[in-house]
């Protein structure tokens, strides 16, 4: 099992957020969550002013054209994205109709409050609309025009001409065809038993975990930790159970619903990984 003598988290390299770009080379993976004492994880090397750009307006001229089909475009946005990509696909299926951008963005916070994110919800909409996956509508579902709070020229009754603001209409979004394909089309059930496999020496611990997300009301950290944290298998390289909860939510086996429960996918592996696990006890 590589797991014994690797660090905690795998990949502790930091990158400068205002080069990163979801869409370029996947040479370099985004940083995995580093754990402090309260059981938060955040992101390393991150400021809230950093991730901020991304909500900066951009030119045509500062923005290179990516002509990919939204496909491709949705599938490497996905692949680069980690622990986030579980959102994305979450934010796609929420706008199967169109919502209002404030009601995405709640959902969105919603969806991580167990982690600090330099992605605000701003960002992750702007890089789904990027990607082809989330359109901008009006709320009947027509497209949304830039240009509709342009200023009008009014004339009052002496004739003097000035121009009136005009508020701009709220913008809704929309999961494109091809969003939705992508999110029809995961199926993590692979991804889930690759990483068994690969970090097999904590199948008990993987296990139990899951298990304890397929309670009828899920379970909190605290309840995992309580049940994980003491366990010998965990001591030497010492890791705590929010390390084995985001490994299991990056394959798609567990999500945070208030609190951690276990997804269809992660079900239709548990029964298996118990019977497996019965049999190596034995």
């Amino acid at each position: 099992m590589s797991g014994q003598n690797e660090s905690v988290w795998e990949d502790d390299r930091s990158w400068e957020f205002e080069d990163y770009d979801p869409f370029a080379s996947d040479e370099e993976d985004i940083a995995e969550p580093e754990q402090y004492g309260d059981g938060e994880a955040v992101d390393p090397e991150y400021s809230p002013e950093a991730a901020s750009n991304l909500d900066t307006p951009t030119t045509a001229e500062d923005e290179c054209v990516d002509d990919r089909p939204a496909a491709e475009r949705i599938a490497d946005l996905m692949s680069s994205m980690g622990l986030r990509a579980a959102t994305l696909r979450r934010v796609i299926a929420l706008c199967e109709q169109p919502r209002r951008a404030g009601d995405v963005n709640d959902h969105i916070d919603l969806l991580q409050e167990h982690t600090y994110s330099v992605f605000s919800p701003a960002n992750l909409c702007a890089l789904l609309e990027r990607s082809g996956a989330l359109q901008r509508v009006n709320e009947d579902g027509s497209p949304y025009k830039e240009d509709a709070a342009a200023p009008r020229a009014i004339v009052d009754e002496d004739g003097l001409e000035y121009l009136e603001v005009t508020q701009a209409p709220p913008v809704y979004w929309v999961a494109t065809p091809a969003g939705l394909q992508a999110v029809a089309n995961y199926e993590p059930s692979a991804e889930i038993w690759a990483l068994l496999h690969d970090d097999s020496t904590y199948l008990p611990i993987y296990e139990r975990v899951l298990r304890l997300c397929a309670q009828q009301d899920g379970a909190t950290i605290a309840a995992i930790s309580q049940a994980v944290d003491s366990d010998p298998l965990v001591q030497n390289p010492r890791y705590l159970g929010l390390y084995f909860v985001e490994r299991l939510e990056r394959v798609g086996a567990l999500e945070w619903a208030s609190p951690w429960r276990i997804t269809p996918a992660g079900s239709c592996v548990l029964d298996e990984l118990s019977a497996a696990v019965v049999s190596v006890q034995r």
